[in-house]
Parts: structure tokens; C-alpha cells; sequence
């Protein structure tokens, strides 16, 4: 009862929460990706890596007001593998993709197009194309049984803190006692 009064939910603790959620399950899900990939070798030099990244930049802001990705694929790609079909990457799996730009694919909603990645040797630009539908709630529906939940999470880790100190306390009153 003494803890209950002065737990507070806001509304960013249930948005925390539900994007929580939303990026474990995203965890799960395969996502169609495209790329291109911009070479700049360790061997260049600082002015020369600064012109690469500054193309890379330049391509993101292209793409990010309009132009298609798969243009500018076909045209700044060094990925011959893959700059005929636009970048595109097929179907992927969480964990296919080298660590850092698995997190970058995991943090994108279908359609956003990443900054520069710095990958290897190349810069890499990441645009996720779809995503696996989610089985989650939209969060207006989840949001009630999310502050539900984030409640109970913090009256609990509320509950164990003060558990806690009372047995710190108990044991401090003890060993007052015993000095006595």
C-alpha cells in the first residue's frame, strides 16, 4: 500500500513497452531488403573516404525524397551481385545479414531507407522493402493491458527494492544489537 501511491504509468512507459514488443517479435519476422553498397577501402585515403561517404549521403537523400531505390542501385551499387535487380536481396531471416546491418534492417519500418553503414570495406545503404506481417495488437488496442502490465513491473520491482532495504535494515538493527 505504501508503494502504491506513488507508482505513475505514463504514457511514454506504455510506448516503451509496446516498442519493446514490437522489436522482439521483429526479431522473429523475415524482411524483404535492397542495398547498394559503396566501396571505400581502408586503404583510402581520410580525404577520399570523406568523398565516399559524402556519396553515400547523397544517395541516401536522393532516395529519401523520391527517387527509386532501384535506380539508384543500378547506378552507385558496387554490389555487381545484386545491382541488377535494384540492390534487392530476396527474403531474409534475422541473422542473415552481418551483425550491424541486421540491427540496422531490424530497426527500419517497410520502406525507410537507413544512413550509411559503415560494413567491411563499403558503405552500405539499407532499404527495407516488407516485413512478415506481425501477429501484434495495433498499440490503441494493447494499450490497456500494456499499462496493465508495465504496472505490475514496476510495483513489483518497487516490492523487491523496498523488500530489500527492510532486510538491509534488519540486519544493520541486528548487528547494532550485537555491538551493544
Amino acid at each position: 500500500l505504501r508503494i502504491q501511491g506513488r507508482l505513475r504509468v505514463t504514457d511514454d512507459d506504455v510506448r516503451g513497452a509496446y516498442q519493446r514488443l514490437v522489436m522482439d517479435e521483429r526479431k522473429q519476422l523475415g524482411f524483404r531488403v535492397a542495398w547498394i553498397r559503396i566501396a571505400a577501402p581502408h586503404s583510402l585515403s581520410a580525404n577520399e573516404l570523406k568523398e565516399r561517404r559524402t556519396e553515400a549521403d547523397r544517395v541516401v537523400s536522393a532516395a529519401r525524397h523520391g527517387e527509386d531505390f532501384a535506380v539508384l542501385a543500378h547506378r552507385y551499387s558496387e554490389d555487381t551481385s545484386t545491382r541488377a535487380q535494384g540492390g534487392s536481396l530476396g527474403q531474409l531471416k534475422p541473422g542473415q545479414l552481418p551483425p550491424a546491418l541486421d540491427a540496422v534492417a531490424l530497426s527500419l519500418d517497410a520502406g525507410e531507407i537507413s544512413e550509411p553503414v559503415r560494413s567491411g570495406t563499403d558503405f552500405v545503404i539499407l532499404k527495407l522493402v516488407s516485413r512478415d506481417d506481425s501477429q501484434l495488437p495495433s498499440y490503441e488496442d494493447a494499450r490497456d493491458e500494456l499499462s496493465q502490465r508495465v504496472y505490475m513491473e514496476k510495483m513489483n520491482k518497487a516490492r523487491t527494492h523496498w523488500i530489500d532495504g527492510l532486510r538491509r535494515q534488519k540486519r544493520f538493527d541486528s548487528l547494532d544489537q550485537e555491538d551493544s
